[in-house]
């Protein structure tokens, strides 16, 4: 898996450049297909300009994102968990929560994990992760959240906990 990734970050860097993020570094638009949990694409779509991209997912139309870059080995994202399952109970029709694993597990480990812990939000698994990570500006520590608005505009970029009424707050204020 490792291997192909790197193969993934050099043709990333034949085709983007050095300064591009793998989806390309000038305007127009691009897209990255990964795969939920139980297998279900999820396309998202970029436009703008080098890291100042917007990003929309294709069956999160009109909701709000919440993409959580986690893994099951972090104290702290596991921590989050029981919040975000809240979250996107109260939320679920106006609000997409999308746990993006960045950690080589088997999909039945993740399937373990997820059920475990009740986790009822979409979970995004595989190398297509990791382009989406530097997409999105790149992932500096876990748990890391991006919040898009309805248009796919970044609202906030979080690192770290986040105390939970201020993540609601933030989230509320986009509706």
């Amino acid at each position: 898996m490792k291997k192909t990734l790197l193969v993934g970050i050099i043709l990333g860097f034949i085709f983007g450049g050095c300064s591009g993020d793998g989806i390309g570094s000038g305007g127009g638009q691009a897209e990255l297909e990964m795969a939920k949990l139980d297998g279900t694409p999820v396309t998202a779509r970029f436009s703008g300009k080098n890291r100042k991209k917007n990003i929309t997912f294709d069956h999160a139309k009109g909701n709000i994102v919440l993409a959580v870059y986690w893994s099951t080995s972090c104290p702290p994202c596991r921590a989050e968990i029981p919040h975000l399952i809240k979250l996107q109970e109260k939320y679920r029709d106006k609000l997409t929560i999308l746990g993006i694993l960045v950690e080589d597990k088997s999909k039945e480990e993740i399937k373990e994990f997820a059920e475990y812990y009740g986790m009822n939000y979409d979970i995004l698994y595989g190398e297509p992760n990791y382009i989406m990570a530097d997409a999105m500006g790149g992932v500096r520590g876990i748990p890391a959240m991006f919040l898009y608005d309805k248009q796919g505009k970044q609202a906030k970029h979080y690192v770290g906990l986040i105390p939970p009424e201020m993540l609601e707050a933030e989230i509320v204020k986009l509706f």
